[in-house]
């Protein structure tokens, strides 16, 4: 994603519309009266300028936790003085900054319209779904330091990936596991399938062979001893890009259990332990992944941190 110069001079504000997405700004907005909210976050991205700003009640409104359960306009982006020509950038652009968002908050953030007053078509909004819940973010969405450093910061990596990772469905898979009133075993179940889609794209980006039913090694081309690659040994390679090496053999003993069984017979204490290592593992690979370095909550025992 680049910006190119667009034979139209003709340039307008362009605002993208989110809802869902529920973090605190890094700059003060005037909002007359002698009333300030902390509500704007500058960010620079593909060339672009982009001003994100928060509704003044997500700053100053009811307690986030109160909002469980709504799709709530809670964001809008603005490119200011964008050329027609630039449109299909920071619709690009929006789209991507609501997915980094998702992540982020946990949350199901959506992009559902644009207004950009130039030329024929000047405005788009379509149907879209989702809560706000997952009270358990994986940065500090309060801190706006941290978000934009997060979004400017895993920028390049995310749009590298974005495709051949299928990081948008994966972030918005880890949403849905985090809802409110999820069974443990979906929550596992989900997890699973983000560690399996993970894996297989891991897999194809590094030349494995499918050979049905499994992948074999780079080069393979007839299934011989010691070629094969299963799901525990590919996922230690995967994570040993990132210089990870969790142990892994009671994450696929579950994740077999489930498959075949669907509930577990394992004990709920055990299993929400599980949960909270499996979803620390995952935060810990993507943001290795996009980049980033510091500070993260794991998803375990609520507001626990740890730095990588």
């Amino acid at each position: 994603m680049s910006r190119e110069t667009s034979a139209s001079s003709l340039a307008a504000p362009f605002e993208a519309h989110i809802a869902n997405c529920l973090v605190i700004g890094e700059h003060a907005r005037d909002l007359g009266d002698g009333a300030w909210t902390r509500s704007d976050i500058r960010l620079s991205l593909s060339g672009l300028h982009v001003t994100l700003r928060q509704e003044p009640w997500v700053i100053s409104g009811p307690s986030w936790s109160s909002l469980r359960g709504q799709w709530l306009h809670t964001t809008t982006l603005v490119f200011e003085d964008l050329l027609e020509g630039d449109r299909d950038l920071a619709i690009d652009c929006a789209q991507a900054v609501s997915h980094l968002l998702g992540f982020l908050t946990n949350c199901e953030v959506a992009f559902y319209g644009w207004k950009h007053e130039v030329g024929e078509s000047i405005g788009h909004q379509w149907t879209s779904t989702g809560e706000i819940d997952g009270f358990i973010p994986v940065l500090a969405s309060r801190d706006g330091t941290v978000v934009r450093s997060f979004v400017e910061g895993s920028w390049a990596c995310f749009l590298a990936e974005r495709n051949s990772r299928k990081l948008p469905a994966v972030f918005h898979y880890l949403a849905l596991a985090a809802k409110e009133g999820t069974p443990i075993e979906l929550q596992l179940a989900i997890y699973s399938i983000v560690l399996e889609q993970l894996k297989y794209s891991f897999a194809v980006a590094n030349n494995f062979v499918w050979i049905a039913p499994s992948f074999h090694v780079p080069g393979t081309s007839t299934p011989v001893k010691g070629s094969k690659r299963g799901f525990e040994a590919l996922l230690n390679q995967m994570f040993a890009v990132f210089g990870m090496s969790p142990p892994l053999s009671e994450v696929v003993a579950l994740r077999n259990e489930l498959l075949h069984s669907g509930v577990s017979s394992r004990p709920f204490n055990e299993l929400e332990v599980m949960r909270g290592s499996i979803v620390a593992l995952i935060r810990e690979f993507i943001l290795h992944m996009l980049g980033y370095s510091g500070a993260f909550y794991t998803g375990e025992n609520g507001g626990l941190q740890r730095s990588i």
